[in-house]
């Protein structure tokens, strides 16, 4: 876009009032304009709004999982009337079981084999990513864990396959 600006903004919940926001509130919402389709769970666990996306777009099926924690068991097979598999997951890096994200996460892989995976809310070079790029390439083995090693780290996805940028 010109300028690098961008036309639209998607949010999972009432936005300010702007012209430039589609306001996806939940607890199930959709959107779908010139290829691009949104679809979202929309959970208050905390007292916030919180939200999931699924984004489908160039032929991708890309999931975003945000804070999202709520229930799974039936928003999974709702997101997959409308994917059978991810291509790539935005995830909590978590893998133990005994709590619910880690559940979660078992749940997501199992469901929808992600061809590659983004732990996420940890620092870049946290051990954390680590652990979750170990867990996770248990759970599928071979998917590509992004880690990030510093800020500022780029990736990219081209022809079902991905690698850091510049590599």
């Amino acid at each position: 876009m010109p300028g690098g600006g961008c036309d639209a903004y998607f949010v999972g919940w009432e936005a300010a009032d702007d012209p430039a926001n589609h306001c996806l509130v939940g607890p199930r919402a959709t959107h779908s304009a010139d290829g691009l389709e949104i679809y979202t769970m929309n959970p208050h666990h905390s007292g916030v709004p919180e939200v999931a996306f699924l984004v489908k777009v160039d032929g991708l099926a890309i999931y975003h999982n945000g804070d999202y924690r709520m229930d799974y068991q039936a928003d999974f097979p709702y997101l997959q009337k409308y994917a059978a598999r991810f291509d790539l997951v935005f995830v909590l890096g978590v893998s133990d079981e005994s709590i619910q994200y880690g559940q979660q996460n078992r749940d997501l892989f199992d469901r929808f084999n992600p061809r590659a995976a983004f732990p996420m809310h940890a620092g870049a070079g946290a051990r954390m990513y680590r652990e979750s790029e170990a867990a996770f390439g248990a759970r599928i083995p071979g998917i590509p864990t992004m880690v990030p090693e510093k800020l500022g780290d780029g990736f990219e996805y081209r022809g079902g396959r991905i690698s850091r940028s510049g590599a």
